[in-house]
């Protein structure tokens, strides 16, 4: 109970109150801190909102948005509502701290006091210094950015998705309003480098025709990139869109893929950039023909040489500069002259070592077997020598022969031996692709040139349809052609599309020009996760399955080393066996124990729903509402199936019973006017 006070007086203050009282200002910050004010602490301290940054950090809004997208800072939702209000933006106060140190805050600045005296000269009608001044505007560079955000590379390979369909989006735009034609080129020299590397190692692994364009996905270091590639038509610029913000986030795209680029060329063991073509020879070698990349391991000073040989020839004319030409072409021909002969010198050597090393453990094994009859052995090892290898030199031709007359199976079975040996074969290697008029070159040019193939068209300079060294036509409108060649096959771009998806070269009956095509699946769905695989998709999963088997039967001939340990592997079989015939009485046995006890699954099931909690039983509601929603999708989509087959079964027998009506109404007719 607390101690009874008597009306109107008042409450006397405690002893420790009292003592503190006393205290001085020094003695109660060393006891009890110093005091906090309000903001200072908790939540409230960390974070600040938009206009207080562009106090703090003295810059305009417009400046601190492209500071924030270059550094990748972006705003903060807090978990609590704050004093400030909710209709405020909020950043983290460490990112504001990272930003007040960044050295681009002092180019913006020096760029807006540059920009004043632009517009002074502007204002005073000296169009001509203006223009001067402008042209010295201040340079910065986002390179420190690029390995502040990226530390590792694959941290910029992850990040690549975005970058490369932002890159390719400006190189399909035309040079309108703030895209420039220098922008759009910069991008479309970017994107034919990228392509460029991809056709040089060989890892496209997917291709997807859609509205917005053609998907590809290629795993670059073990990580899957993804980007879009517009298709060719005349881009419409919308008004609505705000192109200073999408150009500040390209300005640092560009930045980024360089630094991929370089370092994806330099694995290949190849200088970055790439020489370029200007265009004036697209007609006969094609865009990624056309571009030339120099190795890692060229002498550096003959590079500068005829860099500096070609300064002197742009300096003198024209005529000095046909001459300079020729002397670079004939450099580089003695250049590559001598690299071949270097290659063959090496390659003899190699050769010349491996008979000496066969050589000399011939005559070790001989030997070792002076005992006993040494001639009759001496000719047993030599005929045993040869027998192995006529043995594979008859396996190979047998290989080589079964895998030529597979034709369309040819391609699996090529991989599949060269992942033997370590190294995979493309898809399309050996395969010649003629591109008709109508079809688009950019991204089918690119798709198979990445898969090994080897793409020509009207005009080329060194394959055409007469030259005998083209195997596939691709044709490209929805009738076939009138005139066609036996010794070509003819087939539309979704078997491209459809092959690299599979990695296996598909049949080309359904994909003959003026036939209907099978639908184009993207290889981007997961359909086990999805519960629904598609008709097509089975038929050509059975069609993969079978060729791997092919495969393996063709690459499992029988050696002796292969039969030696056939004999093992029998005798471990059978001891595994008897081992799996054990185990599986065992779980014969825990299976009926499994039936007799299933009638109480649902029991358990309902006792557990009961005993749930509201929470635990809300979520178990929406997780039942997810399988459910999914389930029902994959019904509807089973019974639209099961409508076409039945309309597409039906579809000729109820066209004859119309047929049939038709003549029998046009013969009653025509009796009833007799």
């Amino acid at each position: 109970m607390g101690t009874y006070r008597a009306p109107g007086k008042t409450k006397h203050k405690s002893v420790k109150a009292k003592s503190v009282q006393k205290m001085g200002s020094k003695r109660k910050l060393s006891r009890f801190g110093k005091e906090r004010k309000k903001g200072e602490s908790g939540i409230e301290s960390a974070f600040i909102t938009r206009t207080q940054i562009l106090k703090r950090l003295q810059i305009t809004l417009k400046d601190f948005r492209r500071l924030c997208i270059l550094k990748g800072i972006y705003p903060r939702d807090p978990r609590r509502r704050l004093k400030a209000g909710k209709n405020k933006t909020y950043y983290h106060y460490k990112d504001v701290q990272h930003l007040a140190h960044e050295p681009l805050l002092n180019s913006f600045r020096e760029f807006k006091a540059f920009m004043k005296k632009v517009r002074k000269s502007y204002g005073r009608r000296d169009f001509a210094g203006a223009k001067r001044k402008y042209e010295e505007a201040p340079q910065y560079t986002l390179q420190h950015l690029v390995k502040e955000r990226y530390p590792q590379f694959e941290d910029a390979l992850r990040d690549l998705d975005d970058a490369l369909n932002l890159i390719h989006m400006f190189a399909a735009l035309p040079a309108a309003g703030r895209v420039t034609a220098e922008r759009t080129v910069a991008c479309r020299d970017l994107v034919q480098q990228w392509q460029y590397y991809l056709v040089r190692s060989q890892e496209l692994g997917k291709c997807f025709v859609s509205i917005k364009g053609v998907y590809f996905q290629a795993e670059v270091g073990g990580v899957p990139v993804t980007w879009i590639n517009p298709h060719e038509y005349t881009q419409n610029v919308p008004n609505d869109v705000d192109f200073r913000t999408m150009l500040t986030f390209l300005e640092f795209y560009e930045t980024l893929l360089k630094f991929v680029l370089f370092k994806l060329f330099h694995g290949l063991g190849l200088r970055y950039p790439p020489v370029l073509g200007d265009g004036s020879d697209f007609d006969k070698v094609g865009r990624l023909a056309g571009i030339k990349a120099k190795a890692l391991d060229d002498n550096s000073a003959k590079a500068d040489k005829e860099a500096a040989g070609e300064e002197d020839e742009e300096e003198d004319g024209d005529e000095e500069e046909e001459g300079g030409d020729n002397n670079d072409d004939a450099a580089a021909a003695k250049a590559k002259a001598k690299a071949k002969a270097a290659k063959a010198k090496a390659a003899a050597k190699r050769v010349n070592q491996m008979r000496k090393r066969l050589e000399a453990g011939e005559a070790g094994d001989d030997e070792d077997e002076e005992g006993e009859d040494d001639d009759e052995e001496e000719e047993e090892s030599e005929e045993a020598r040869l027998s192995r290898r006529e043995m594979h030199r008859q396996l190979e031709e047998a290989l080589v022969a079964a895998t030529s007359g597979v034709g369309n199976l040819s391609g699996a079975l090529k991989g599949k031996s060269s992942r033997a040996e370590g190294e995979a074969a493309p898809l399309f290697e050996g395969l010649v692709f003629f591109l008709s008029r109508e079809s688009q070159y950019a991204w089918l040019e690119f798709a198979v040139l990445a898969c090994g193939g080897v793409v020509a068209f009207e005009g080329s300079k060194e394959i055409t349809l007469e030259s005998g060294q083209v195997t596939h036509v691709v044709y490209d409108r929805p009738t076939a052609p009138q005139m066609t060649r036996k010794d070509l096959e003819y087939v539309q771009p979704q078997w491209v599309c459809d092959s690299i998806n599979l990695k296996l070269l598909l049949p080309l009956e359904r994909y003959v020009p003026g036939a209907t095509l099978p639908p184009h699946l993207s290889p981007f769905v997961d359909d086990a996760k999805e519960g629904y695989v598609p008709q097509y998709a089975a038929e050509l999963q059975q069609l993969k399955s079978a060729a791997e088997e092919y495969g393996n039967a063709l690459a499992g001939a029988p050696t002796e080393a292969a039969e030696a340990a056939e004999l093992d592997e029998e005798g471990e079989e059978e001891e595994e066996e008897e081992d799996d015939e054990e185990e599986e009485d065992d779980e014969e046995d825990e299976d009926e124990e499994v039936e007799a006890a299933g009638g109480n699954v649902s029991e358990e099931k309902a006792l557990a729903l009961v005993m749930m909690s509201k929470k635990a039983k809300r979520l178990y509601d929406r997780m039942q509402h997810g399988i459910n929603k999914k389930s029902s999708k994959v019904l509807a989509l089973e019974k639209k199936r099961s409508a076409g087959e039945t309309n597409n079964n039906g579809g000729t027998a109820n066209s004859a019973a119309t047929i049939g009506r038709k003549k029998a109404q046009k013969g009653k007719g025509s009796k009833k006017a007799q």
